[in-house]
């Protein structure tokens, strides 16, 4: 269903494929049972009111950038529920793929959330957020895109610490470049990256979490406090470990009492370029 977006906003209470073009100061919302894909193409979204775009309840929600577009989501600096905390909020399993643009300005806290698992798998995404700037609960999968987040908290990060197992962030390609006032990637659990780039330009930690796995890609960090620091969550805290297999890692650090690797439990590397400042 083509849609042209006006400021009275769009519901979405059925299953199918939307695409979205036009502006509104409204919210997109969406409350169905089935599965959703909303296709943003050159759609922007500035909502007066809350989240931009605010997935009340779906089986899975797929949201595509339409290839050559520029979209742009921003959400109010202020709501009624404020449980609904990002620009772009997802209570259940989100997908972000495509290959267009899309820029998040969020002005209340988050800037992309979603509640269950997070997976971008392409575009050209640009978040800034007064809070952290992507942030999904259960897991956050990164297989492709080019993603520039500017947080004032953390950058990328999976926040489950309640249930074992979850809470983890795994990055197999892409691109990420991150500036974040506290820690650039995060996971209460586990990080493991397999491939593509990371390039923290500024933060206090540079990657945190109780295990921390790096097979391979290329990785580079400016930090002022740790540059990789395997450190205990309120789930886990023991069998914390750093293990570097490979991949290229370079880290440079801010005098005074810093750490380049720091591991509050085991710490292993047995392959890969490893270079510290």
């Amino acid at each position: 269903t083509e849609v042209t977006i006006t400021d009275a906003g769009l519901v979405i209470t059925e299953a199918g494929t939307y695409i979205l073009t036009g502006s509104t100061t409204g919210q997109v919302t969406v409350n169905t049972d089935g599965n959703v894909r909303i296709i943003l193409n050159d759609a922007t979204i500035k909502s007066s009111e809350g989240a931009a775009i605010s997935i009340e309840n779906a089986e899975m929600i797929v949201l595509e950038l339409a290839d050559g577009t520029e979209n742009t989501v921003e959400d109010a600096s202020s709501r009624e529920d404020e449980e609904i905390d990002g620009a772009i909020y997802s209570s259940d399993d989100l997908v972000i793929t495509g290959t267009g643009a899309l820029t998040v300005n969020a002005n209340f806290v988050d800037g992309i959330v979603s509640k269950d698992d997070l997976w971008i798998e392409g575009g050209t995404i640009n978040v800034t957020s007064v809070d952290d700037g992507i942030r999904g609960k259960d897991s956050v999968t990164v297989s492709d895109g080019t993603i520039t987040i500017n947080a004032t908290d953390d950058g990328i990060k999976a926040s489950n610490d309640t249930d074992l197992g979850k809470g983890i962030l795994t990055i197999t390609g892409g691109e990420l470049i991150i500036n974040s006032g506290d820690d650039a990637v995060k996971a209460e659990q586990e990080i493991l990256i397999t491939g593509g780039t990371v390039t923290v330009e500024s933060s206090v930690e540079g990657i945190e979490a109780p295990v921390i796995v790096i097979d391979d890609g290329d990785i580079s960090i400016n930090a002022s406090d740790d540059g990789i620091n395997a450190s205990a969550s309120d789930i886990i805290t023991d069998g914390l470990s750093l293990t570097i297999n490979g991949g290229n890692v370079s880290i440079e650090m801010a005098q005074g009492d810093t750490d380049a690797l720091d591991s509050n439990g085991d710490l292993t590397i047995a392959g890969g370029t490893v270079s510290l400042n």
